[in-house]
């Protein structure tokens, strides 16, 4: 059963162009659950943050774009990539993180037979 403030976690695999991927994290929050569904606001610094001079004021800030709202109809989190831990969105995103790396270890062999390939036929000095 999901209530209104339960957090959620979606996980992803960032693939940066100098050979290097990050597993980044976003926090879903369920802002309301009614009849119509479960409605989510995913927390960020343009979310979430000071909402006044006083002291201690934090809170979900005004005109939140619809980018970073969801509605689940049903209360399925988990087919929307969402999970109730960090650890367990870890988890979900490693098969797709080992799936890369023998994707790219694949494709750098390719490359170094082609290198070699080219140097051989060519006769390039270097």
């Amino acid at each position: 059963m999901i209530t209104k403030g339960d957090i959620f976690y979606h996980a992803w695999v960032n693939l940066e162009p100098n050979d290097k991927s990050t597993i980044e994290f976003e926090e879903w929050h369920v802002t309301s659950v009614n009849k119509n569904g479960v409605y989510l606001t995913q927390k960020t610094s343009l979310t979430w943050g000071k909402r006044s001079s006083k002291n201690g004021d934090y809170g979900w800030l005004r005109n939140i774009p619809d980018y970073y709202r969801k509605v689940l109809k049903n209360q399925d989190y988990k087919s929307s990539g969402l999970h109730k831990s960090k650890s367990a969105a870890y988890r979900s995103v490693m098969p797709e993180m080992k799936k890369y790396k023998r994707d790219v270890l694949r494709l750098h062999s390719l490359v170094e037979r082609k290198i070699k390939q080219f140097t051989k036929s060519k006769k390039v000095k270097l």
